[in-house]
């Protein structure tokens, strides 16, 4: 359950101040669409804790959790560049707060690398990363109920059409060496979430 109290609490120990008003309602408003199944305040939750079981392992905690917040903020499956608004809308609402500017510029680019889209280094980059993907190594039931939900949010997209960029998708995060950046999250759920994403290669191909 995503807990409003801890969004004002994590702004008030990151900028020192209470958050822009009404912000608070409209993150919530956002996670709370009708359109979005997977990618929703129960998504956000779980990240969160994620995070809560592995606080030591982020070199800038209250960064990761505020990108963890707004980094699906913005989630519309006719468009590709959700991170890139996600990350302009997270800007502006911590520049209004008077956060300082280098967590501002951290936190924009925390949130980007969820898009998945290239190899990180640096130690938070990777963290928010795996934990984004974490739901990929739960148990098959979850995985297949995630997979549904994804589904869902593209049922305007045909099937055979969605299976072609969901088959690319899985291809992807196949190829890598490990599907996790950090130990912790490749111990933790490397192999589940291999043995997932093999099964559901099979089962669209």
């Amino acid at each position: 359950m995503l807990k409003k109290n801890r969004f004002i609490e994590l702004w008030q120990k990151l900028c020192g101040t209470k958050p822009p008003a009404g912000l608070c309602a409209e993150i919530m408003k956002a996670y709370s669409e009708e359109h979005r199944a997977y990618h929703n305040a129960e998504h956000i939750a779980h990240c969160l804790e994620e995070l809560d079981h592995v606080p030591d392992l982020a070199r800038q905690p209250l960064e990761v959790e505020m990108a963890l917040w707004f980094h699906d903020a913005v989630y519309d499956t006719h468009t590709s560049d959700n991170e890139e608004k996600s990350a302009a809308w997270a800007q502006q609402a911590l520049r209004t707060g008077h956060c300082p500017t280098e967590s501002v510029v951290r936190i924009y680019d925390l949130i980007l690398t969820t898009k998945h889209d290239k190899p990180l280094i640096e130690n938070d980059p990777q963290l928010i990363a795996d934990i984004d993907l974490s739901s990929l190594g739960q148990s098959e039931p979850e995985f297949l109920s995630n997979e549904r939900n994804i589904r869902a949010e593209y049922r305007w997209l045909p099937e055979k059409s969605y299976r072609e960029e969901r088959i690319k998708v899985i291809q992807n995060f196949l190829q890598r060496k490990h599907i996790y950046f950090t130990d912790y999250f490749e111990a933790l759920y490397g192999l589940q979430a291999r043995k997932n994403l093999i099964d559901a290669l099979n089962r669209l191909s």
